[in-house]
């Protein structure tokens, strides 16, 4: 039988390519023990400015519909389609590589890594940034000025760093070179460090634990700045920056002169440590409330006029590792309400019926994750600590659960934002599994069998 192919690559850092190789008889022979499958099934993906308080007012066709008659709102409720148990597990070494990659860094990782191409966009403890040829074997360019710090955003063909000298530096992905810079330190921020970055469309956010700096993406000129402080997702809608407070306000600001437009206070809301609340989608705002017993509510509003307009009760509790997620045509959460045993839904946007629900023994470990038709759910069968987790791939239409694969241990850190464990990006998703002292090693998955496209320009 042919086993998993370890490619060693020795540069100036040690970077170690595990290329999964698919076969018909065994499973690669590591820690993790896989089941026999199918060449058909492995990688298979065919088919794929006032503060305003609404906890009672509910506005619906011009009427107002009070808390007793809104509690009563729930969705039709849908048979279980499958359980995750149902499907054959296969090992992740065994996917086709035209789907999935395993990326080992022996010399320290920064939490996050960028795949393309065969290339690898990352950084290293104590070595920086740095663009890696996997093919070539070789470093591109590499800088070690550049201090991640656990932050490494790319936009454009630029990657945004901080260069430790007062400064956010805008460097070009394929040649290393500073294109430009945004200064943040001043002679009163002292030794001020960025907790974080965002990019948008025309402006670039520099966090601070308590402060918030807005600079013109292309001139770098500063435009404002404001006390600021979220755990939760700050996005752009039109003119606005949106984000959610510690006090569960969502406040948007003019994203011209930083000026709060509007806040909507949700006593009960609730975003996880690193979470995507707010949710925003065809002119209207998403919050998800804090649980009672058994049920949490998903709470709509008109984001021009600020008005409740429709409210549902939703089975489960709200736990901070599995926060729903809203697409474009279908809201995903889990009804689990003892960290086990519960199901995935895919809630209709109307509201009034699920599309599919979907038995998910186990304890998950992430927030649901979605891009472009499916959802990723990242899940720990027995609930043990150390234990395998398992990454379950469902298709958002139908409902099909198109991978079940061991990732390896899973231990998701309750950082300030997902792409410190699992995150998306150019459709991949990539998944970190530490092996502690800062070292760890990447699962890459892309559902349609173009895990080497490119970097997003």
């Amino acid at each position: 039988m042919q086993k998993a192919l370890k490619v060693v690559i020795v540069a100036s850092m040690t970077l170690t390519l595990l290329i999964a190789c698919s076969n018909d008889e065994n499973a690669s022979s590591d820690s993790n023990d896989s089941e026999e499958l199918t060449e058909e099934q492995v990688g298979s993906t065919e088919g794929l400015p006032e503060r305003r308080d609404f906890d009672s007012d509910v506005e619906e066709d011009g009427e107002d519909i009070d808390e007793d008659e809104e509690s009563l709102n729930q969705p039709t409720s849908s048979e279980v389609l499958v359980h995750f148990d149902d499907v054959e597990l296969i090992d992740f070494d065994d996917i086709d590589d035209n789907y999935a990659k395993t990326i080992s860094q022996e010399g320290g990782i920064d939490n996050v890594v960028y795949y393309g191409d065969n290339e690898l966009l990352t950084s290293e403890f104590g070595k920086g940034a740095y663009l890696y040829d996997i093919n070539e074997g070789d470093t591109v360019w590499q800088d070690t000025y550049f201090h991640t710090n656990g932050y490494l955003k790319y936009r454009n063909n630029l990657l945004y760093t901080n260069n430790m000298e007062g400064e956010i530096a805008a460097v070009d992905i394929w040649t290393g070179e500073t294109q430009r810079t945004y200064a943040y330190r001043t002679e009163e921020d002292g030794a001020a460090i960025p907790t974080d970055i965002f990019i948008f469309d025309s402006l670039l956010a520099i966090n601070f634990e308590q402060m918030l700096k807005v600079y013109d993406l292309e001139t770098t000129e500063q435009l404002w700045e404001i006390e600021f402080s979220t755990h939760s997702n700050f996005l752009e809608v039109d003119n606005l920056l949106m984000f959610e407070t510690f006090d569960s306000d969502v406040v948007a600001l003019n994203k011209d002169t930083g000026e709060e437009e509007w806040r909507i206070n949700e006593p009960n809301s609730y975003s996880s440590g690193g979470g995507e609340q707010p949710f925003v989608m065809d002119d209207t705002l998403y919050i998800f409330s804090e649980n009672f017993a058994d049920t949490f509510k998903l709470e709509l509003y008109d984001l021009t006029t600020q008005n409740k307009k429709d409210s549902v009760e939703l089975d489960g509790r709200f736990f901070a590792r599995e926060e729903p997620v809203v697409a474009e045509e279908t809201i995903f959460y889990s009804s689990n309400t003892d960290y086990t045993n519960g199901d995935i839904v895919a809630l209709e946007k109307s509201l009034d019926q699920e599309r599919w629900r979907i038995g998910s023994e186990g304890y998950i470990k992430q927030q649901l994750l979605y891009d472009n038709g499916f959802l990723y759910v990242i899940v720990k069968p027995d609930g043990e600590y150390g234990e395998l987790s398992h990454l379950v791939v469902i298709e958002e239409e139908s409902g099909d659960i198109v991978l079940r694969t061991k990732i390896g241990r899973f231990e998701r850190s309750m950082a300030q934002h997902p792409e410190e464990n699992a995150y998306i990006d150019n459709g991949k998703l990539h998944i970190f599994l530490s092996e502690g002292g800062n070292k760890g090693s990447f699962r890459i998955y892309e559902p349609t069998g173009e895990i080497n496209r490119s970097f997003e320009s």
